[in-house]
């Protein structure tokens, strides 16, 4: 495939692997079918804009090369991020623009989906990490990522962390439950910029690569650590004596310090709960058998230990096996375990046979 006349600086594969896409410093974004190496797409240049790579020029020469491509985890759109300072999604059914998701003020490097496709997160040279909502095309985080160009992005595979790579050498693990700072991976452990990140599968190990010819990998922040960055702060800042406080005033609030950790942890577990909801893809379920004595059906999930089970009426069973992996999900019901990972409680599951759609329960 050498339709680029420039630099390529990155490729996807879909979900099936029967397309890949291609991001080049020429302005565009080509896609093959991957089997037949027939091009079925060409994405980008604006008319008029300049593009390519050249030494010295900065986002006011540049503003037409494309830098990222990634395809969303159902397959149904392909984002793109460019030297105009956004990131735009497209169709790949008629590889028409579908949106375009602006904010950033210099070139955008790199865009990933979250696992869910709810999500996406860019990078850019305004030095930001931006998080963005598909749904609503709204900007929902802004992270102060680092002190030189971010480079690279890259979501966990729960969805819970966000990570970044930069100019300044430097690999950082964000919360999307708090949009705070987790960890700093390794403080300058690279000696060049930070070009990609991956997680691992488990989501246990990230791997990063740089300029410097290294690739490393860091041991990913456990639940205890994020919950750590979020209480520590706020535990500093409620401890420090206010300019204008009466020292008994500082000294009876002082009294109750002992309480105060536990209150932050508690916030911040409610704010993990309630992120997990919408970030994470949880919604991923094996139906098992089914026993027609207490009309049950045994269900499985990959992500949650343990076995759930589905209450279905013999009339309703037929169909529910039929149409489960068509299933639709409202209303997760999160809970801790004591070694605080999450757990499903129970879950709704609307299922339609074609006619009508009923409500089902899912508890464990």
């Amino acid at each position: 495939m050498t339709d680029h006349t420039d630099y390529v600086r990155d490729v996807a594969f879909s979900p099936d692997s029967k397309l890949v896409a291609s991001a080049g410093w020429d302005g565009f974004s080509y896609v093959w079918e991957t089997f037949s190496g027939n091009r079925v797409a060409a994405l980008g240049a604006k008319v008029g804009a300049v593009a390519g790579y050249e030494k010295g020029r900065t986002a006011k020469g540049r503003s037409a090369n494309m830098t990222s491509v990634a395809f969303s985890p159902d397959g149904t759109e392909l984002l793109t991020a460019s030297g105009d300072h956004t990131v735009r999604g497209w169709d790949t059914q008629g590889w028409q623009q579908k949106y375009v998701l602006s904010g950033h003020n210099d070139e955008v490097w790199d865009a990933r989906y979250s696992p869910n496709g709810r999500f996406v997160v860019s990078g850019a040279w305004d030095n930001t990490c931006r998080v963005w909502d598909v749904r609503t095309r709204k900007n929902t985080y802004t992270l102060p990522a680092h002190v030189s160009d971010v480079w690279a992005t890259a979501f966990s595979p729960d969805g819970q962390l966000v990570a970044t790579g930069g100019g300044d050498r430097k690999v950082k693990i964000w919360d999307m439950a708090t949009a705070s700072l987790v960890e700093e991976l390794g403080g300058e452990a690279h000696k060049a910029e930070v070009e990609n990140l991956v997680f691992s599968p488990d989501g246990r190990t990230l791997a990063s690569v740089s300029r410097d010819g290294a690739l490393k990998l860091w041991r990913v922040p456990t639940t205890a650590d994020r919950a750590a960055a979020y209480v520590n702060p706020l535990m500093a800042k409620w401890e420090k004596k206010g300019e204008f406080e009466k020292t008994s005033e500082y000294d009876a609030r002082m009294a109750t310090r002992a309480k105060k950790p536990n209150e932050f942890r508690q916030e911040f577990r409610t704010k993990m709960i309630a992120a997990y909801g919408r970030t994470a893809l949880w919604q991923q379920f094996k139906l098992g058998d089914y026993n027609a004595d207490t009309e049950q059906f045994q269900v499985t999930s990959d992500r949650f230990p343990g076995t759930f089970v589905l209450k279905v009426a013999p009339r309703d069973a037929p169909a529910v096996r039929e149409h489960f992996e068509e299933a639709n999900y409202r209303e997760p019901a999160f809970d801790l375990t004591t070694e605080e990972q999450i757990k499903l409680r129970s879950t709704e599951i609307l299922i339609s046979n074609g006619t009508e759609t009923k409500v089902f329960t899912l508890t464990q």
